[in-house]
């Protein structure tokens, strides 16, 4: 779990089990750097798991070898993979490294990501032993929890090893939906940044420069009290002919867990 202080400011913070340190980069850093498309598109890529994919339904060669592969497994041997449909995905994750380790060169082994910090030639790793423990670190950082199910979403067919990065693109686009990102051009950080500016009356130069996490944090808690508000003012009107909800949600109550 990431210091809740660490998230609402925004701070860069250690990751020790992989001696680096990860910046968390604001909402301008991941338009300028690659947009918020293909952000997510390598988000969703890095935080799917292999049982979102496959069913119990598979044949008994597929399941004999998914269960010696780990998530981490699936994800480095596609990256390695010398296929042109995966072009793109290795162009943006190295961009998505590079806004959290900005200090850092990559370099990507079999065994998984190496990164060298020139300044002083230090070396840290994200691989099989520590990746599980990054992933919920950009859960948490980029409020991706609660957005998965656990339910299996495609009946794979066919050979394992030539599936995996067609069933990873399809999940990413399931999730994409599930986040109301239908639309090719829509956009959840900037309408966030649009709502807020209207509605709380700030510069959307400066919503610009939040994180992922702080913007999320800000537009929840004001439509709490958006909510709140509105249900005050329609028990303090006698004209209103309402009585409000039963209960007032307090806006100030905890909404991370």
């Amino acid at each position: 779990m990431i210091d809740p202080t660490t998230l609402q400011t925004g701070a860069d913070f250690p990751f020790e089990e992989g001696r680096l340190i990860i910046h968390q980069p604001q909402c301008l850093e991941i338009g300028s750097a690659m947009g918020e498309k293909n952000f997510y598109h390598i988000l969703t890529f890095l935080c799917i798991e292999k049982s979102m994919i496959f069913n119990n339904n598979h044949k008994d060669l597929d399941k004999n070898l998914l269960d010696q592969l780990e998530d981490f497994d699936i994800l480095i041997s596609m990256v390695n993979q010398k296929d042109e449909k995966l072009t793109t995905i290795k162009e943006n994750l190295s961009k998505f490294f590079m806004l959290l380790f900005p200090n850092y060169q990559l370099n990507i082994t079999e065994q998984g990501f190496v990164f060298i910090n020139p300044a002083d030639n230090l070396m840290g790793y994200i691989t099989k032993d520590n990746f599980v423990s990054f992933r919920d670190i950009l859960k948490e950082m980029f409020c991706m929890n609660g957005v998965q199910d656990d339910k299996p979403i495609y009946d794979p067919e066919g050979p394992l090893a030539r599936r995996m990065a067609e069933k990873f693109m399809k999940a990413r686009q399931k999730v994409a939906k599930m986040k109301g990102e239908d639309d090719e051009y829509s956009s959840i950080l900037g309408r966030y940044i649009s709502i807020l500016s209207v509605g709380e009356q700030k510069d959307k130069n400066m919503l610009s420069k939040y994180t992922v996490y702080q913007l999320y944090d800000e537009f929840t808690r004001f439509q709490l009290k958006e909510d709140y508000d509105i249900d005050l003012t329609i028990r303090l009107n006698p004209f209103s002919g309402g009585s409000g909800n039963s209960e007032i949600e307090d806006w100030r109550k905890e909404i991370h867990f």
